[in-house]
């Protein structure tokens, strides 16, 4: 027996449904059956029984929910003393490719204010990222994930937009605004397409108006400047507050309706965290660094 079966059992019992549970623990539905299925098989019996309603305890699951209950309860003073957050750390994740939207420096002029500070970071992709979080005590995530309120609280810092890089040579090249229909036909560079949340949005936009989505798959953003820059179609990408600009020979194209395509980039935390004071202090440094930028770029994203 192990905490994860123990507290899959529970979950299980207050939401008496598989797919909730499964949501609500990060996990798929399949995993929390594995969980409960091994579970009983090392008890040797069955701790559920499956109604019209949803799933309910068997004679035995409840004569046992009182001892699993304590085991997680214990289990949690044990994890609440050790994570509870250091004052000399900060532990942040970044999902892969962040820093092609802001500049390293967001993160490098902080800890220059205070060189006692022990600084962490751990990267992943994008659908891994608050499950991550959670999972691994970390402090902060920087995030453009679709908003979870229930879960984890929002510190904005800024919008970011979609756009493509093409060569001066493409077809698309001149123009600033172009609709959807006009990418019909060209194959689209993506960053790892199908473990971002950037393929989804793409995709359903092609979908919509009946066309199909043509994609090359990157996984770094210098292989998406490669791509525009050997003009071998567009690049999916988004533009930045680094001072970064692509090459003499690429420009960016938005959609008509970009604004509407807008990201916004936020630092998360698990919701009923009580935050460190370095991690309640990044979070001002960075809201001022990103405000200090777009102050200086009245016309950003147009001026990318």
């Amino acid at each position: 027996m192990n905490i994860v079966q123990c507290k899959s059992f529970l979950k299980l019992v207050e939401t008496k449904n598989f797919t909730k549970a499964s949501q609500e623990l990060f996990i798929s539905k399949q995993g929390l059956s594995r969980s409960i299925r091994s579970l009983e098989d090392e008890l040797n019996t069955s701790l559920f029984v499956r109604t019209a309603y949803g799933v309910e305890l068997s004679p035995a699951g409840r004569k046992i929910l009182p001892e699993l209950r304590a085991i997680v309860q214990s289990y949690d003073k044990i994890q609440d003393k050790l994570t509870t957050p250091d004052l000399d750390h900060l532990r942040i994740l970044l999902s892969y490719g962040f820093f092609s939207s802001i500049p390293s420096d967001i993160i490098f002029s902080f800890l220059e204010q205070d060189k006692r500070l022990h600084f962490h970071y751990s990267c992943c992709n994008s659908f891994e990222l608050e499950q991550t979080l959670v999972s691994e005590g970390l402090d902060l995530a920087f995030s453009s994930n679709p908003k979870r309120y229930d879960q984890f609280q929002y510190f904005f810092l800024f919008k970011n937009y979609h756009c493509f890089l093409v060569h001066e040579d493409h077809p698309l090249a001149g123009k600033k605004f172009i609709d959807i229909q006009d990418l019909d036909g060209i194959q689209i560079a993506i960053s790892a397409a199908r473990e971002y949340y950037d393929y989804d949005y793409i995709y359903k936009r092609f979908k919509a108006r009946g066309l199909e989505l043509n994609t090359f798959p990157c996984y770094e953003s210098s292989t998406l400047l490669q791509f525009a820059e050997e003009n071998r179609g567009a690049s999916y990408t988004t533009t930045s507050l680094s001072p970064f600009r692509p090459g003499s020979h690429i420009q960016r194209v938005f959609l008509k309706d970009y604004q509407g395509a807008a990201s916004d980039i936020n630092i998360i935390a698990p919701c009923g965290q009580v935050l460190s004071k370095p991690a309640a202090e990044f979070i001002c440094h960075c809201q001022s660094y990103c405000k200090k930028i777009l102050e200086q770029r009245p016309n950003f994203p147009i001026d990318s």
